[in-house]
Parts: structure tokens; C-alpha cells; sequence
């Protein structure tokens, strides 16, 4: 019997509540709405870092950052760390990647017999945030047609794929990877208009939010100059982003269509996911940063397999880490050495089963410490504000998440701690609260324990 086909539609950068399947009410995503509806939509998934390269190695190793090694922004996966595509390879499937893959060295991209990537430049006019000037946020409607775009020509490449594949031949496993909806925040019409901004929902903020939130964040939010963005501009940017993602889902209704009409469909699992989130106007920012807020953590997970996946809404807590081991079983492929994910296919198949009770994130090296003490000093540093990736990277920390309550750790020493049931938007730190050290302490003390639990179980070299 041939092993089921694996296609793994991924995007950049997408918040967990743009979705209609995740109760957005005002934003257009029917067939990634249909998907969910189809398979298992998890509710309660988080990523274990919250920028691009290491959370994409969590992912496709099923290993923690500090266990994989690319740690940061900057960084690739080891050459000796195995990653689900060579692993598939090694299983017999002929593999692809069209899109935006971002973690692998030009060596690790041979595994592929099919290659074809695409990045986030898109012929519009962006700048890194350098002025104290709402232009540095505004969004762009792209000229030109909507074939031009990378997230058509994507559709179409994976679309060609899979008309050349057939029934008889082996499995294969390919990921489409949309470079949307990370910034530039720029889409061709008629996407570009699709969304009124006065319509989009956006999260509540607390003018005296910061003064209680540790310096890096500050530092973030000083170099991003938000406290000069304007309302309206922020949801003329979220109005474009919703429209990225809306051209993305029309995108992958094309692909769902092939997949139909080459009938493959029946057995092939197709996972739909993202690498993290988006602030999006939450807590007065944009892009993104080494910070553990759930608008940057808390993504959408769908896993669709006629025949092999229940459809189910499921709210147990789920990361990044137990997403190779899940699709592993599935595929009845053996897991290599090394993965520290656990797989929710027993939980998927029986609602009664327990999965995990805490789920945990990391940011960061041990060289991202805080040089500064105050903002002052900070703007001190030069004539003009420090680089933004400076800013994002300089305060390494750990995270614990249980459905009730968010602990979030700092080398500087700080920390939050966030009552998740009653104050969903993370606006109120009770780390120094008096009244609620017994949930410090009992966090760090299961955080301490995960530390231990974690440690790369491979040999060193």
C-alpha cells in the first residue's frame, strides 16, 4: 500500500484570529474555512519562538530552538540536524518546496527534487522604520496583475505539481510556502480594497500598559516610533494585511480544486499552518519581535486527512515541536533520534485523551543581553536610534503557557505574568503583584523542570 501524500501549505507572519474558522466575522477565508471544517482545526496551538528561522526549525525538526541551534534570526539549521523533508526523502517520497523556506543552507536545500523559492520583494517602495512619521507604516495597493504576484505564482507551481503526479508513483511531500502576509504590507487589487479599515476588529490597548512591561519591549516600541501612528494608519495596515491573506486563501482554493480534480485528494493529508504571528496594532505595535504575546504566538493549525484525521475543533494545547512527530505517525514513518515533540494523533482519535497541561517558548541567545538600562541611554547610543534588529533581539528569555496562565522570563532579570481568563490581550503584568507570587513560583518551577526535560537528548558532534 502506498503511504498517504503530504501537502503542507504554510504562510508567514499570520495572526491565529484571521481566520472565519478561528471567528473572525469580517474577514474572506472560505477555503481555508472549508479545510478546517474538513479536518482537525486546533484552537490552542502555539509556536516555540516567535520569529522566522527558529520557529520554522521547531517545526520541521520537532526540537526545541536551544536543542536545533538556530536560535535566531540570523542563523540556519546545523548540518547534522535531520528536518522532515530529508527524512521523507530517506522514506522514499520525492519531495518539493515552492515558496519561502528560510531555515536551510544552500546544502540541506539538495534534498529537494523539487525547488522553487520566492521571498517577500514585491517591486513597491518599503523602508526600514527610521523616521518618526506615520509613512513608515502606510500599506500599498501594487500595480499590476495579480499573476505577477509571488502568491499566484506559488498556487500555480504547486498546482503543476501536483497534475504530475499520479497514483502509482511514490508519495510525495510537498510545502507551498506563502511569503504572506509578513511585511511589506503591500497587495494588487482588487485585494487592496477588499477591506474597509473602519470595519477591521483590532485589540484593545492600555495607554498605561508600558510603564510595567520589561525594557526590551520599551525598547521596541521606542524604535518603532508608535506612539506616532495614527489610528486611522493602522488600520489602513490591517486592511491591506487581511486583504494578503484573503489572496492567499483564493490561492489555496486553487490548490484544493487540483488536488480534487487530480484525485489525489483522498489520500493526502494537508497540513495548513504559519510560522507566528503578527502584532497587527496589538499592544500598539507592528511586525514582530522576541517577545511572548499570543497575537505573535498563537497561530492556526489545520490538519486535513480523509480517512485518517477526525474533523474536530480541539482545544488542548499543542507547539511547533509536536507537529513532526504527529505527521510522522501518520505517514507510518519512524521518528529519527533526537525529537522532543509528542504526537497528537492519539489525542485527535480519542478527545479523552490527555496531550500536554503546558506548552513553552524560547527567544533569543545567551549573547541578546540588555546593554542599556534605560531608554535615555538607548537613544544615547548614536545620532540616530539603534538598528530595529537590534532592538527585537536583545533580551533572550523563556516562556510557560497553560491554558489559565502565561510566565514569561528574561536574562535581565524581568518577567511577566498574565492571567490568560481574564485578560485575554495580555495588558496587565502580575509578576511583582503581591497577591500572585504562588503562580510565579509555581511556574518557574514547572518552566525549571521543562529546562531540564529539554536538554538535547542527542550526543554532542
Amino acid at each position: 500500500m502506498i503511504r498517504p501524500n503530504l501537502l503542507f501549505i504554510m504562510t508567514d507572519q499570520q495572526r491565529f484570529d484571521t481566520l472565519g474558522a478561528n471567528g473572525n466575522s469580517v474577514i474572506q477565508t472560505p477555503n481555508l474555512d472549508r479545510l478546517a471544517t474538513e479536518g482537525a482545526n486546533l484552537q490552542q496551538y502555539v509556536v516555540n519562538n516567535p520569529v522566522c528561522v527558529p520557529s520554522r526549525a521547531s517545526l520541521f525538526t520537532g526540537r526545541y530552538p536551544h536543542s536545533h541551534g538556530a536560535r535566531n534570526l540570523k542563523t540556519y539549521l546545523p548540518a547534522d540536524e535531520h528536518f522532515l523533508a530529508q527524512v521523507l526523502k530517506d522514506a522514499g517520497y520525492t519531495v518539493g518546496m515552492i515558496g519561502k523556506e528560510h531555515f536551510l543552507t544552500d546544502e540541506q536545500l539538495r534534498v529537494f527534487d523539487v525547488y522553487s523559492p520566492y521571498s517577500h520583494k514585491k517591486n513597491v517602495p518599503w523602508q526600514d522604520i527610521d523616521e518618526r512619521d506615520d509613512s513608515a507604516y502606510r500599506s500599498a495597493a501594487m500595480e499590476g496583475s495579480t499573476a505577477d504576484y509571488p502568491t499566484s505564482r506559488i498556487a500555480e507551481e504547486v498546482s503543476a505539481f501536483l497534475r504530475s503526479q499520479n497514483a502509482n508513483q511514490a508519495p510525495f511531500y510537498l510545502k507551498a510556502s506563502f511569503p504572506d502576509p509578513h511585511t511589506p504590507f503591500a497587495v494588487p487589487e482588487p485585494y487592496a480594497s477588499m477591506y474597509d479599515p473602519n470595519d477591521i476588529p483590532m485589540d484593545p490597548v492600555k495607554p498605561d500598559e508600558w510603564p510595567n512591561k520589561p525594557l526590551g519591549q520599551r525598547l521596541i516600541r521606542d524604535r518603532q516610533h508608535m506612539d506616532t501612528a495614527s489610528e486611522a494608519v493602522m488600520r489602513e495596515t490591517a486592511a491591506i494585511y487581511y486583504g494578503m491573506i484573503s489572496f492567499i486563501d483564493d490561492a489555496v482554493g486553487s490548490i484544493l480544486e487540483t488536488l480534487d480534480e487530480c484525485g489525489l485528494s483522498d489520500n493526502t493529508i494537508v497540513v495548513f499552518t504559519t510560522d507566528h504571528g503578527e502584532y497587527l496594532g496589538s499592544h500598539g505595535l507592528i511586525r514582530k519581535g522576541y517577545q511572548f504575546y499570543d497575537c505573535l504566538l498563537h497561530v492556526p493549525m489545520i490538519l486535513r486527512g480523509p480517512t485518517i484525521i477526525p474533523q474536530v475543533v480541539d482545544n488542548t494545547q499543542a507547539e511547533s515541536v509536536d507537529v513532526l512527530p504527529t505527521l510522522l505517525e501518520l505517514l507510518d514513518v519512524p521518528c529519527p533520534p533526537g525529537v522532543q515533540g509528542r504526537s497528537l494523533v492519539p489525542r485527535l482519535r480519542d478527545e479523552s485523551v490527555e496531550h500536554k497541561d503546558f506548552v513553552f517558548a524560547e527567544a533569543g541567545m545567551p549573547s541578546d543581553r540588555l546593554l542599556v538600562s534605560s531608554i535615555a541611554e538607548w537613544e544615547a547610543l548614536a545620532t540616530k536610534p539603534a538598528p530595529y534588529y537590534w532592538a527585537i533581539g536583545a533580551c533572550q528569555g523563556k516562556m510557560i503557557r497553560r491554558l489559565e496562565w502565561k510566565l514569561c522570563i528574561y536574562n535581565s532579570g524581568e518577567g511577566e505574568l498574565y492571567d490568560l481568563q481574564t485578560d485575554p490581550y495580555e495588558l496587565v503584568n502580575l509578576f511583582q503583584h503581591p497577591d500572585y507570587q504562588d503562580t510565579v513560583r509555581e511556574l518557574k518551577d514547572h518552566l525549571l523542570m521543562w529546562l531540564f526535560e529539554s536538554e538535547d537528548p542527542l550526543p554532542c558532534g
